[in-house]
């Protein structure tokens, strides 16, 4: 059963595992997947769908780790691509939970990749040419940068458990917090995504 909500992903050895699936809020069966070698939407049921969210080691956001080849998401420059996992900044990943403008609406998700957080605008993932994914400048009515996060509990997965064991906790939302220019409200605290410039 897919619930819409946030939390980390317990991995086990080549058994079922908690994964989520990072879905478009307009279509919600169009999640984060792999067409070939290129990260791009896919449909829901696609094996490539299933991801693991991990706390990196000291770089401050998170892991967006594959489950079915156990690589994580990173940027060059602002395209999106895999690779083994390294801990760098560009595999280091800010989820940030937008409530809704009533408490009836749903919160939605914006993804800010940590090897922009020098820059004096925001960039976050954004869903380009339908299902090409890259990183582009925030634009904060636009559908193309909102993403809903769903936890799948039958998620099938090969990947080791992460190696930081004592991160791999579970993460509850905490509700958005007002952080200032620059930052935004991630897992309850604030963190840094773009440099503010003063102006």
């Amino acid at each position: 059963m897919l619930l819409v909500c946030f939390l980390a992903c317990f991995a086990l050895i080549e058994v079922q595992t908690a994964g989520v699936k990072i879905c478009t809020q307009d279509n919600q069966s169009s999640c984060l997947g792999m067409e070939g070698a290129e990260v791009s939407l896919r449909l829901e049921t696609d094996p490539t769908t299933n991801w693991r969210i991990t706390e990196t080691t000291g770089q401050g956001g998170v892991f967006l780790e594959n489950l079915q080849d156990c690589q994580v998401l990173r940027t060059t420059g602002v395209a999106i691509s895999k690779s083994s996992k390294a801990a760098g900044l560009r595999q280091s990943w800010v989820l940030e939970e937008v409530p809704g403008t009533t408490r009836f609406d749903e919160s939605y998700f914006r993804l800010y990749n940590l090897a922009f957080q020098d820059h004096t605008e925001a960039f976050v993932l954004t869903v380009n040419l339908l299902t090409h994914v890259t990183m582009t400048g925030l634009q904060e009515d636009s559908s193309t940068q909102k993403f809903v996060i769903r936890v799948d509990h039958d998620s099938p997965s090969i990947c080791p458990a992460p190696e930081h064991q004592s991160q791999q906790q579970s993460i509850v939302i905490r509700g958005s917090r007002n952080c200032g220019r620059g930052r935004v409200s991630s897992f309850g605290r604030c963190r840094r995504v773009f440099r503010n410039s003063g102006k």
